[in-house]
């Protein structure tokens, strides 16, 4: 079941609409077309192999969250990436998570920061620091 992945430490997992299975890990990101079975990696302009979070939004926009690089976006499912941190300090990112208006959350070092526009820029959600884990109530609240 793990033909490909070639890092066993697995961060985070995120699918897309479209069924593709994402594994974040510490030796970059991976994307199965096969449930699993098969692993490929996906980390054409990811700048560290250090990815901790994965999401995808309702376009198929993908979102990594790294540790030291920051936020990348691919809108090719994972052919490529761009890093996008206008706004996000320190660049240390743990979780991602997409609400229902396709606003964008990243938790990390810095606390939570928000995009409303597909990561191109950002802006403080809360002031405490050392966020690990994010999760939607759902009612649509953001749990940190």
């Amino acid at each position: 079941m793990n033909k490909g992945l070639a890092n066993l430490h697995v961060y985070a997992l995120g699918v897309t609409r479209e069924g593709h299975l994402y594994a974040a890990t510490r030796g970059g990101l991976f994307r199965s077309s096969s449930h699993g079975d098969q692993w490929e990696p996906k980390n054409q302009g990811l700048l560290i192999s250090n990815v901790n979070a994965i999401a995808a939004n309702a376009g198929n926009q993908l979102f990594a969250g790294t540790n030291g690089t920051g936020m990348f976006r691919s809108d090719d499912n994972g052919m490529n990436w761009v890093q996008l941190n206008e706004g996000i300090t320190p660049p240390d990112l743990m979780a991602i998570v997409v609400n229902r208006s396709q606003h964008v959350f990243v938790g990390g070092a810095g606390g939570v920061f928000r995009s409303m526009n597909n990561g191109q820029s950002w802006t403080k959600f809360n002031v405490a620091g050392g966020i690990y884990a994010l999760a939607l109530s759902k009612m649509g609240s953001i749990l940190a």
